[in-house]
C-alpha cells in the first residue's frame, strides 16, 4: 500500500493492518531466532573445542551444571524444526536453564572483579618500578597541560549529543587519570550522583543497580565468593597474598602475568556462559512465536547443513554454514526494516485517531515488545530487570527508600575500604567513579577533577606524563 493513502483508511482497516504487520514481524523474528540459535550453538561448540572451557572449572557442582545445560541446549537446537512442527512446548525448560546460567555467571563475576583489581594493583607497582628505572619521561610545563585540557574538551564535545559515547569517553578518562580525591569528597559525589541518576527509576531497578555497584566495588563481599567456583577462589586468594610493596621488578612482573592469565581464563568461562545465555534468549523467542512459525517454510537445506556441522564438529569446517546463516538472517532483517517504516506510518496515524481503542491489539503489541526484549538482549541481563514494564517506570522509587538505600551503600563502602591499603582503596574508588553515569554535576566540575588529578603539587611529573601519554593514545591525537 502507498503510504500517502494511509489517511484514507478507516479505523477498522488501520487496526487490521497493524495486527497483520505485527504478526508478520513476529513470524520473521521467530525464523531469524531459529537461524540465530543454530549459529549460537556452533559458536559455543567452537569455544568448547578450542579451550575445553568446562574442564578448566574443576569445581564439580558448577562443572556438572554447565555440562548439563550445554548439552540440553545443543539438543534443543538440533531438534528445533521438529519441535516447532510438533508444537512441543519447551519454553519453561529453556527459561529454567536461563535462570541457572544467570546464577552461574553471577557466581563467577566476583572473581573477575577481584582478579582485575589484583591485576591493576600489580600493574601499578610494575609501573612504579619502571618509573624508578627511567628517571625522565619528558618535559612538563603549564603549556602542555593547557593544551591537554583543550584537547580533552574537544574530544568529549564531539560526542556530546550521543549520550552513550559521551559517557564512555568520560569513563575511560577517569580510568586513566591518577586518583586525587579525599574519601569524604568521593562519598559525597557517589551519594549525590546516584540520587540524581536513580530517582526516576522503579524500586526493582534501583535495588539491582546498587547490588551491581556493591559487587563492582568489592567482589569479595558477595555470598558466592569462596563458596562457588572454589578453584578460582583459591587462585585469587593465592595472588592476593602478594605484598607488592616488598616485591622487586621481576617478582612484580611474574605476579602481574599470573593475574593476567587467571583473569583471561575466568573471563573466557564467563563469556562462554553469556553465549549460552544469549542462546536461551533466541530459543525463548522461537517458542514464544512458535504458533506463528510452525507452518513457515524454512531453508531446509541450510538446517540440514547445520545439523551435519553439529554432528561432525571438529572434522569439517562450519565457516560456510555460518556465512549462509548470516545471509539468511541479514535478508530477514532487511525485510523487517522495510515493513517497520510502514508500521510506523500506520502507528502514527492511529495515534492521531483517539477513537481507536482495541484492547486485543494492545495485548498483541505488548507481547511483541516482550519478544523483542528477549531478542535484543545481547548482554544476558537479569530477567527481572529485562521484563520491567512501562507501568513500573511510571511509579519511581520513593525518595525516603532511595535515601535509605544510598546511606546503606555509603556505609558498605566505608566498611570495605577500612581494611584496604591506600593504593587499593584508590583503585576501587576510581573504578566505581568511572562506571557511574556521569558522576559530576557539570562539565566544569569534570574539568576541575582532571586538573586536580594532574596537579604537580600532589602528583609526580612522571605520573602526570604517563597519564598524558595514555590520554593522547585514547584520543588518538598527537601531543
Amino acid at each position: 500500500m502507498d503510504n500517502d493513502n494511509v489517511e484514507e483508511l478507516s479505523n477498522e482497516e488501520i487496526t487490521e493492518i497493524m495486527r497483520s504487520i505485527n504478526n508478520e514481524q513476529l513470524r520473521k523474528i521467530g525464523i531469524m531466532s531459529i537461524y540465530d540459535s543454530f549459529y549460537g550453538s556452533l559458536e559455543s561448540m567452537k569455544l568448547m573445542e578450542k579451550s575445553k572451557i568446562i574442564e578448566k572449572i574443576e569445581s564439580k557442582e558448577e562443572q556438572e551444571k554447565l555440562y548439563s545445560h550445554y548439552n540440553s541446549l545443543l539438543k534443543l537446537v538440533y531438534d528445533l524444526d521438529d519441535s516447532i512442527k510438533n508444537q512441543e512446548d519447551n519454553l519453561e525448560k529453556i527459561k529454567n536453564i536461563r535462570k541457572d546460567l544467570y546464577k552461574l555467571s553471577n557466581y563467577l563475576k566476583p572473581y573477575i572483579i577481584e582478579i582485575s583489581y589484583i591485576n591493576e594493583l600489580a600493574n601499578n607497582y610494575f609501573n612504579k618500578h619502571m618509573v624508578e628505572d627511567k628517571q625522565d619521561f619528558g618535559k612538563l610545563d603549564q603549556e602542555i597541560l593547557n593544551k591537554l585540557y583543550l584537547d580533552i574538551t574537544n574530544y568529549i564535545a564531539k560526542d556530546s549529543k550521543d549520550y552513550y559515547l559521551f559517557s564512555k569517553k568520560i569513563s575511560a578518562i577517569i580510568r586513566i587519570l591518577p586518583f586525587r580525591m579525599t574519601k569524604a569528597r568521593f562519598l559525597e559525589i557517589v551519594e549525590i550522583s546516584l540520587k540524581r541518576n536513580l530517582i526516576q527509576y522503579p524500586k526493582e531497578y534501583v535495588d539491582h543497580q546498587i547490588r551491581e555497584y556493591k559487587r563492582i566495588f568489592d567482589g569479595s563481599m558477595e555470598p558466592s565468593y569462596g563458596t562457588k567456583f572454589d578453584k578460582y577462589f583459591r587462585k585469587t586468594q593465592d595472588i592476593k597474598q602478594n605484598n607488592f610493596k616488598e616485591l622487586n621488578l621481576e617478582e612484580t612482573k611474574k605476579a602481574l602475568e599470573k593475574s593476567k592469565v587467571l583473569l583471561e581464563e575466568v573471563e573466557e568461562i564467563d563469556f562462554f556462559i553469556t553465549n549460552l545465555g544469549i542462546l536461551t534468549n533466541k530459543l525463548i523467542v522461537v517458542f514464544l512465536t512458535s504458533h506463528l512459525i510452525k507452518d513457515s517454510v524454512l531453508n531446509g537445506k541450510l538446517i540440514s547443513e547445520c545439523k551435519k556441522s553439529i554432528d561432525s564438529f571438529g572434522k569439517i569446517s562450519y565457516k560456510e554454514v555460518r556465512k549462509k546463516l548470516n545471509s539468511e538472517i541479514s535478508t530477514l532483517e532487511k525485510d523487517l526494516f522495510k515493513t517497520n517504516e510502514f508500521l510506523e506510518e500506520i502507528g502514527n496515524e492511529a495515534i492521531k485517531r483517539t477513537e481507536i481503542v482495541d484492547e486485543e491489539l494492545n495485548k498483541e503489541l505488548l507481547f511483541t515488545k516482550k519478544v523483542l526484549t528477549f531478542y535484543n538482549d545481547i548482554i544476558f541481563e537479569d530477567e527481572e530487570i529485562l521484563l520491567l514494564d512501562e507501568e513500573s517506570f511510571i511509579k519511581p522509587v520513593e525518595k525516603s527508600y532511595l535515601k535509605e538505600v544510598l546511606s546503606n551503600f555509603i556505609q558498605y563502602i566505608n566498611r570495605s575500604i577500612s581494611l584496604m591499603s591506600n593504593i587499593e582503596r584508590k583503585l576501587r574508588m576510581k573504578r566505581l567513579l568511572s562506571i557511574m553515569e556521569f558522576p559530576f554535576e557539570s562539565p566544569e566540575d569534570f574539568m576541575d577533577y582532571i586538573k586536580n588529578s594532574l596537579d604537580q603539587r600532589t602528583t609526580s611529573n612522571n605520573e602526570i606524563l604517563i597519564a598524558i601519554n595514555s590520554l593522547y593514545y585514547l584520543m588518538d591525537m598527537k601531543k
